[in-house]
């Protein structure tokens, strides 16, 4: 199985290299950058399995940093919201799933990490399934469009002419003939 990569923005250095040993013991294969061009290019090398993305006071907006990668990556891509105090506001404008306030305990981290996972590999399910059935309808109207199309057509003398010998054939007349 491969390791789970985990993408760390924090402007903090000594959280930055504590969550990375910690979440290494832990089976992931961590990146950890401070929120700057820094990170841009660390995210790009890899597509992260979870990103733990600090919000307090910005330096460097986390607005921006969530909507690249966004933009990279998808709308699928779980980002946990850390900060020292609570930011509703931030949370919600950067469609984190969930927010961890610091200090924390790592049994809470991954718990809220693999929170995340589980709701990104059931976005992507639902998102397959989602696909799937818009292309079952595109196809189901394509069809009706062709039928109804057909509808439309004058049929061919030789059908038409198969049409009536049927209807004079002895088997289809009725009583009232």
């Amino acid at each position: 199985m491969a390791l789970r990569y985990a993408l760390v923005l924090d402007d903090d250095t000594p959280l930055r290299e504590h969550l990375r040993d910690a979440l290494s013991t832990e089976g992931w294969t961590v990146r950890c950058s401070a929120r700057s061009e820094t990170a841009f290019n660390l995210s790009v090398l890899r597509r992260p399995d979870m990103v733990l993305l600090d919000v307090s006071e910005p330096v460097y907006a986390p607005e921006a940093v969530a909507a690249g990668l966004r933009i990279h990556y998808g709308p699928q891509l779980p980002i946990l919201a850390i900060a020292a105090r609570r930011r509703p506001d931030v949370v919600d404008r950067i469609g984190a799933y969930s927010f961890l306030r610091k200090p924390f305990e790592l049994e809470r981290l991954l718990r809220l990490m693999e929170r995340g996972q589980r709701l990104s590999e059931r976005s992507a399910e639902l998102r397959s399934h989602s696909e799937s059935a818009l292309e079952r309808m595109r196809r189901l109207r394509l069809l009706e469009q062709r039928s109804s199309n057909a509808a439309h057509l004058p049929l061919p003398r030789a059908a038409i002419q198969t049409c009536l010998a049927i209807r004079r054939s002895p088997l289809c007349r009725t009583n009232n003939e």
